[in-house]
């Protein structure tokens, strides 16, 4: 039997995208934190929507003005022949983003992403009008119904180290900020949002993204 956990692009014509979901009792909290040291993230919405994945099943990246298209076509071959047994809620979900420029360059701030990043978590968390579900993803060359009883006892498993899991006893939850700076600073930043303004005022910008980043030393690690 074989699963493949890896971020190394396969063949799909021998390989397949399996996935399969159980209900889960766990929160959103309990997963991020029993990931700690992996690969984590996650996104909620106001009307009650959290998704969160941890570790990798595969990645995707792309460079230059193609990247959309070449996203596209590799996401297509991903799921392409993709099994997934459960709630539809808790299908696979790519994590990730596109830059804005076609000439991006990353400074040290993003040069562990490219300028078209995404990832599929080999673990995913759904919560959604009170359900909750843990997914686990994987690439296989067998049949899916050979491979599932073996998904279902590693993501059994997995759900275990999660309710059991216990954050250290000296683990911090306030953060204490030694040094907290702003390389952009206020007032140019204050310029930025004003000219942004103004020409959305006249008609020239439906929407923009304007971020600052804020660089911080703490006097311990974040968990």
């Amino acid at each position: 039997m074989t699963l493949t956990k890896s971020a190394k692009a396969p063949s799909f014509e021998k390989q397949r995208l399996l996935s399969l979901s159980l209900a889960c009792d766990i929160s959103l909290a309990q997963f991020l934190a029993a990931a700690k040291g992996k690969p984590r993230f996650f996104y909620t919405n106001p009307e009650g929507f959290s998704l969160a994945g941890s570790d990798t099943a595969y990645e995707l990246s792309a460079w230059g003005e193609s990247r959309f298209e070449s996203i596209d076509k590799a996401l297509k071959k991903l799921f392409y022949r993709h099994y997934h047994e459960g709630d539809k809620l808790a299908a696979p979900k790519v994590f990730g983003a596109f830059a804005f420029s076609d000439d991006f360059l990353a400074d040290f701030r993003w040069t562990a992403f490219s300028p078209a990043h995404f990832i599929l978590p080999h673990y995913q968390f759904v919560s959604f009008k009170g359900k909750s579900f843990m997914s686990i993803h994987s690439l296989s060359e067998e049949d899916p119904q050979s491979v599932l009883p073996a998904l279902a006892e590693a993501l059994g498993e997995h759900l275990e180290e999660i309710r059991s899991f216990k954050p250290p006893q000296n683990a911090h939850h306030e953060i204490a900020f030694e040094k907290l700076c702003y390389p952009l600073s206020f007032e140019a930043w204050s310029e930025m949002i004003a000219g942004a303004k103004a020409l959305m005022a006249k008609g020239k910008l439906d929407k923009v993204v304007l971020s600052r980043i804020a660089e911080a030393i703490c006097q311990a690690l974040l968990t």
